[in-house]
């Protein structure tokens, strides 16, 4: 098992890990996969000091990962933030979960990464239950907000 950026031979292949993504865990925004396809083009061109488009494989890639790395003075150097991470639905309950994040984390260490985000939905109890067991904490004093640009 390995990770690997994706590159432009793999653009359908995103595209459809995303819409499975989103068709699983609708948040605010459905994206449909005509729509992934473009944002999977935009993230294989965005350069890797902006945003780390990474495939797990197997045999075969078998989920993505988005790693948005940042600097942050707060906690003392480089950041990363977890946006998306999935398993191909036909590769699930395999351990290849933990496998991933585990090699994620090992990923962002490897590039002098400090800490790790990422943000779950509340009503997604599994997915909460998950990054709880492999050393995720809720920081209470954090509120998400956006602002449209």
């Amino acid at each position: 098992m390995h990770l690997a950026p994706a590159t432009p031979a793999e653009l359908d292949l995103l595209a459809s890990y995303m819409h499975g993504l989103y068709a699983e865990d609708p948040g605010a925004h459905e994206l449909p996969l005509a729509q992934a396809r473009q944002q999977a083009e935009k993230l294989l061109s965005a350069g890797r000091e902006r945003v780390q488009t990474i495939l797990l494989y197997t045999d075969a890639a078998v989920g993505y990962a988005l790693l948005v790395p940042y600097y942050s003075n707060e906690y003392g150097g480089l950041t990363v933030f977890l946006d998306e991470f999935y398993i191909d639905i036909h590769h699930r309950s395999l351990g290849l979960g933990r496998s991933f994040l585990d090699l994620l984390k090992t990923h962002a260490l490897q590039q002098g990464g400090r800490r790790m985000f990422l943000e779950v939905r509340t009503g997604n109890a599994r997915a909460r239950e998950f990054y709880r067991r492999h050393g995720f904490t809720v920081t209470d004093d954090r509120w998400q907000m956006q602002c449209g640009l």
